[in-house]
Parts: C-alpha cells; sequence; structure tokens
C-alpha cells in the first residue's frame, strides 16, 4: 500500500512490526495474529526521484546506502525497503540478520561485498529463492513487489491464507514443474527489470 502511493517507509525491521491479539477491542485466535507496521519516522514520498538522506538501521540498510557516501550518490525509495524486506524476511527464517560485524564499517562492507549464507535446508527452495531475490545487490535486479505477489509460490500461500480464513477449501494452482526447474525458470523471468522503484503500479 505504502509503495503505491509513492511512500518509502525506510526503516523497516523486526521491531517495527506488531503482532495484535485483538481487533476492534475483541480477543483474535492466536493462529491469526494481526500485524501492523509502525514508526514512519524516516518514510517519505519518494516518487520516481532519488533520495540523499542516509537514514535506517545498519543491519537493514540497502547497498547503495550502506555509508553516508554511497547515500549522498542518490537511490530511489521503495527497492530500499525491499533489500530491508529480505533482511528481514531472512532473521525470522536464520534468527540472525543476513549481515552482522563488530563495527559499522566492517558491516557495511559485509553489506557491499558478502553473500549470505544460505536459509537453513528445511525452508522450501522458493521461500529461499524470493529472499535472495530481495537481497540482491543490483538494485535493477532486485525483487519489486508486484514481482513478489505474482510469484507462483506466493500466489499458492495468499490462496490458501483465504481459504483458511474463510473455512473453505484452499484451491490449489497448478505447480508448474519441480525443484530446480521451477526455480530456473522464475529466475529467468526476473532476470531483470526488477526496477530501481518501478512505477506507481508497486
Amino acid at each position: 500500500h505504502l509503495h503505491y502511493l509513492g511512500v518509502m517507509h525506510g526503516d523497516l525491521k523486526p521491531a517495527y512490526i506488531l503482532l495484535l491479539n485483538t481487533l476492534d477491542g475483541k480477543q483474535v485466535d492466536p493462529a491469526r495474529l494481526h500485524l501492523k507496521l509502525c514508526d514512519f519516522g524516516f518514510a517519505c514520498v519518494c516518487g520516481e526521484g532519488k533520495l540523499r538522506s542516509y537514514c535506517g538501521t545498519p543491519a537493514y540498510l540497502a547497498p547503495e546506502l550502506a555509508t553516508p557516501a554511497d547515500a549522498h550518490k542518490g537511490y530511489l525509495g521503495r527497492p530500499v525497503d525491499m533489500w530491508a524486506l529480505g533482511c528481514l524476511v531472512y532473521e525470522l527464517c536464520c534468527f540472525a540478520p543476513p549481515f552482522a560485524a563488530s563495527n559499522q564499517l566492517a558491516l557495511a562492507q559485509k553489506i557491499l561485498h558478502s553473500t549470505p549464507s544460505p536459509l537453513p535446508a528445511h525452508y522450501s527452495m522458493e521461500l529461499h529463492f524470493l529472499t535472495m531475490k530481495m537481497l540482491e545487490k543490483d538494485v535493477a535486479r532486485r525483487a519489486t513487489l508486484p514481482q513478489l505477489l505474482a510469484d507462483p509460490a506466493v500466489q499458492r500461500r495468499m490462496l490458501e491464507f483465504v481459504s483458511e480464513a474463510e473455512g473453505a477449501p484452499a484451491p490449489r494452482p497448478p505447480r508448474p514443474g519441480g525443484g530446480n526447474v521451477k526455480r530456473a525458470g522464475a529466475a529467468a523471468d526476473w532476470g531483470g527489470g526488477g526496477g530501481g522503484g518501478g512505477g506507481v503500479s508497486e
């Protein structure tokens, strides 16, 4: 919704994702906790122009603003949020952010030049693929929100979620191919135009 409005949050991280166990004053099923995004202190209308402010939490900063010097060269807002979302998903899976170091300079170097370790083997190939697409250092190849939402694995889980909420069996869309064949095809589809920010459709 924010990206559709041309707004960058600017500081996505686990601490700013709230789990609510009430809705309209009523207790909800613990298995169906509601999420809210908070702390919009760094949020701004980014549109298609480049930003130059150095802001955010170091462990979740995208390569294009890993240091003040990088940020001052200019960067696009939406891809920065997508990188931070990738960091957040990675941390949910691994209980640690994808990049860590003892000081901020070393951390920036890791963000710029290192590759995060794979997700634990018990997670699906689809989740690993999507997470690493969000952690793509090349802005032009980084996942955009429309690409994530259009991915077959995400579409399938969204259908399951809606069906579970409505108490009906989930319609399962066909799964093309399997294993590496599927992901190889998806990777080709995602090869370019990840968009340094994309259009208003995000």
